[in-house]
């Protein structure tokens, strides 16, 4: 048996679970790959991780196993040496312990995690708690949200008691010693402690005679070069937040710490505490302190710093309840609105970013032209995927996300985030079929419903009213569902009958149904961004866009000012339905490369009334042959003169095989020979059609390098001394 690939996948995935690990197996029997799974879940079961057997995928030559995981080294190394024959089982077991990280901060992770807290673990033993500006980070070394300078300070206890003495702090009578100062210790009363003076190396004894004095301290001394000694014991330990609540543990004689009720906590101690907190600004504090019953000032610090630099024995589990008790109002989610879909995915993840950002929510968007946070591009990219999820989410500035969530994405890696707010599955329809996988419509909408699944508790799926997607209706209680459509179809008649919500066209009006109530709420021929109602994709980008928003921003005249001031331009929509006046003629980008897309872009061509239709088209070589000639077809109902280009990246097929398909589509519809031509360039053929436009004509050009083409169309425009387009925007990706 050999393992070729495995995969892990953190966030929820096709299988719709999270943490799971896809092994990839070759030259094994079923028999063989049983054990080996067995035996992988009962070693992980003796470390209590309990494991479980989810899916086994064949094919002619490979077979692919779906199983659970808890930590990734941990599984990693079980299913490597699983394969080594001097390797068994039982000593798997007793070197796995090493991977084991049981540790304080481990376990608030955890404690997070089963309040609703999301969680990314940025590296080994760094990690994050709730997303963008609701987050904060963590570590054993450095915590986000404290006052890392004052921290330092109080890990050196030189400086920690000199701050304690310059505030005017009660503190025990702490001494510095460099050697032995016999007449000092002399007069110590006993017991002593003796401790280092960084805290780092946590040396700490404690002595009950002269003589076991002077041999410790003289034992530090050599090795640290100084020794601090004082008396006193802590009599309490506080865990405070803030300065304001705290837990307050009392020391028995035994040794063990009382967790003191609050009308029990003296008032004295609040006082001191707070006032503590005023000097260092320690958010998650600990403060060691010594009753001194022979002095008025009766509570003195013996210690203070960071709860994560402290030991907490057997009170751990209460300082971490208390910890996440106060971090979770300022820690947690941020609205997350993941965008899927066959077409429009882009166009509406760009419209909701554009509305949130003018609305006044540092808007962050992760789509096929980059990641954005507001309106500045900080990564280039096709950014559809599980890593693009994470960069927004890791970025403290960000109060809101909009992702648009590719079917490749979620295949490969899963999601990049938990608990959704608003998952929008804008169409399906028959493209990606034959990819990755990916064999029927039914196997593509499993993988674009990822989103819906890992909406949270009250979340809205916001759904097109289609026979492919009514099973998702009505299949989940915990969460609210909005259909949309153009027409008012029986889905959305029924959704309405039982009060549930719903958007639709109505003359040119779109109509919000929402808590049992009918809003018209704006008329699309008066929306610049859908064409002024020629657009009818655009409308239901509109829809779903409006859905979303006012889920999270409940004001409907806020959102509908915006659209109603929003273009399809080369500003906000680069690359979709851009219609391009070049005074005698017009040209539309877009990117469409499927068959919804294409007769969606030719009816707005044809709304446009024009003197002559010329199209431009490509096809994506890594789509089946039907598909491309279905192209082909498409355009010849609906131009008067084609040019077939093809993509730079020709994805597996030779130069011209696309072309020729996509040929033999439209020739099969009659369209004549004399009226088409290939151009395998598509900045050569943008050219030619531009040079022989009608007055009237309209060009429709699709194209995935919109950056080349806008290139191509000003040194056109330059050459025939007219204003150029899109100046100074950025269309990489």
């Amino acid at each position: 048996m050999h393992i070729f690939s495995v995969k892990f996948f953190q966030g929820n995935n096709i299988k719709d679970q999270k943490r799971l690990l896809r092994i990839g197996v070759e030259n094994s029997s079923k028999k063989e790959l049983k054990e080996y799974i067995n035996s992988y879940i009962n070693i992980s079961a003796s470390i209590g991780y309990y494991e479980k057997f989810i899916d086994m995928e064949e094919d002619k030559t490979h077979i692919h196993v779906w199983v659970t995981y808890t930590e990734e080294d941990i599984s990693n190394y079980i299913i490597y040496n699983l394969l080594e024959e001097n390797v068994s089982q039982e000593i798997i077991k007793k070197k796995i312990n090493k991977f084991l990280h049981k540790s304080f901060l481990k376990n608030i992770v955890k404690a997070a995690e089963n309040m609703g807290i999301p969680n990314i673990e940025l590296s080994e033993g760094l990690f994050q708690l709730g997303y963008g500006a609701k987050s904060i980070i963590i570590s054993p070394e450095y915590q986000s949200y404290e006052n890392m300078v004052k921290v330092a300070q109080t890990m050196n206890r030189k400086s920690l008691f000199e701050l304690l003495r310059y505030n005017n702090l009660p503190k025990v009578d702490m001494k510095i010693l460099y050697n032995l100062k016999k007449d000092y210790l002399l007069n110590m009363s006993y017991p002593v402690n003796v401790i280092n003076i960084y805290k780092k190396d946590n040396i700490q004894f404690i002595c009950k005679s002269l003589k076991q004095l002077k041999t410790t301290v003289n034992n530090i001394i050599d090795m640290y070069g100084s020794a601090m000694v004082y008396h006193g014991s802590m009599d309490y330990r506080v865990i405070a937040y803030k300065g304001k609540n705290i837990l307050v543990f009392k020391t028995q004689e035994q040794g063990d710490h009382i967790k003191l009720e609050n009308e029990k906590i003296h008032d004295n101690i609040k006082e001191l505490i707070n006032k503590v907190y005023n000097v260092f600004k320690i958010e998650f504090m600990y403060v060691d302190l010594y009753e001194d019953n022979f002095d008025e000032n009766k509570l003195k610090v013996i210690d203070l710093g960071s709860a994560f630099y402290v030991e907490l024995f057997q009170t751990e589990e209460e300082v971490i309840s208390f910890f996440v008790d106060n971090i979770r109002e300022q820690v947690g989610l941020i609205p997350i609105i993941s965008v899927t879909g066959t077409n429009g995915k882009t166009t509406t993840t760009r419209l909701i970013h554009y509305i949130m950002s003018k609305l006044g929510y540092k808007t962050g968007m992760a789509s096929t032209e980059g990641i954005f946070v507001d309106f500045n591009k900080i990564k280039k990219g096709d950014t559809t995927g599980f890593l693009s999820a994470r960069e927004l989410l890791t970025n403290g500035e960000v109060e809101a996300c909009v992702l648009e969530t590719a079917r490749g994405g979620i295949a490969r890696n899963g999601l990049g985030y938990e608990q959704g707010s608003v998952g929008i599955i804008t169409s399906i329809s028959e493209d990606h079929i034959g990819m990755e996988g990916t064999k029927s419509i039914e196997d593509l909408i499993q993988v674009k419903s990822t989103v819906i699944n890992e909406l949270k508790p009250g979340g809205k799926a916001i759904l097109k009213a289609q026979e492919e997607l009514s099973y998702m209706f009505n299949f989940n209680k915990d969460i609210k569902v909005c259909l949309f459509n153009i027409e008012k179809n029986n889905f959305i008649k029924n959704y309405i009958k039982e009060g549930k919500e719903a958007l639709y066209l109505e003359d040119s009006f779109i109509v919000y149904y929402i808590d049992g109530k009918k809003n018209k709420i704006v008329d699309v021929s008066r929306i610049p961004f859908t064409h002024y109602g020629k657009s009818k994709s655009n409308i239901m980008n509109v829809m779903s866009s409006i859905a979303a928003v006012y889920s999270i921003h409940n004001n409907i005249e806020d959102i509908i000012r915006i659209i109603n001031n929003t273009q399809c331009d080369l500003y906000i929509n680069p690359g979709r339905q851009n219609i391009i006046d070049m005074n005698k003629y017009k040209i539309i980008l877009d990117y469409g490369h499927n068959s919804q897309a294409f007769r969606e872009v030719f009816s707005i061509a044809e709304a446009l009334k024009p003197s002559k239709i010329t199209a431009i088209i490509a096809a994506p070589g890594d789509r089946m042959d039907k598909y491309i000639k279905e192209l082909g077809q498409i355009s010849a109902e609906h131009s008067n003169h084609i040019i077939i280009r093809e993509q730079a990246d020709l994805r597996s097929r030779k130069k011209g095989e696309s072309a020729l398909l996509i040929k033999e589509g439209a020739l099969n519809k009659g369209f004549s020979p004399e009226n088409l031509q290939i151009i395998y360039k598509e900045e050569d053929a943008i050219v030619y059609a531009m040079e022989r436009a009608i007055q009237g004509e309209v060009i429709v050009l699709f194209t995935q390098c919109l950056g080349l083409i806008i290139e191509t169309i000003n040194l056109y425009l330059e050459s025939k001394g007219m204003d150029k387009i899109g100046e100074g925007l950025d269309f990489s990706h």
